[in-house]
């Protein structure tokens, strides 16, 4: 995003990003740990696998959203 954000093409799968997006629709407004968990490993996969580096950058905020969830259920 940070790419397509600064002029550069993206170049994401549009349909891993459709699948991405039915997916979080499907969540409820309040997802519990457990499910945020397993979006944000799918999402992890799904980002080092178009752009490793960004990926590795994500994981400590992922860990902090993650423990957000934890803190506010």
């Amino acid at each position: 995003m940070l790419k397509v954000a600064s002029g550069t093409p993206g170049t994401l799968n549009a349909d891993s990003i459709s699948k991405l997006m039915s997916a979080l629709d499907k969540c409820d407004k309040k997802a519990d740990p457990i499910v945020v968990s397993r979006v944000l490993k799918d999402l992890a996969n799904f980002v080092s696998e178009n752009d490793p580096q960004f990926a590795a950058k994500m994981t400590d905020w992922m860990k902090k959203f993650l423990q957000h969830r934890i803190n506010i259920e």
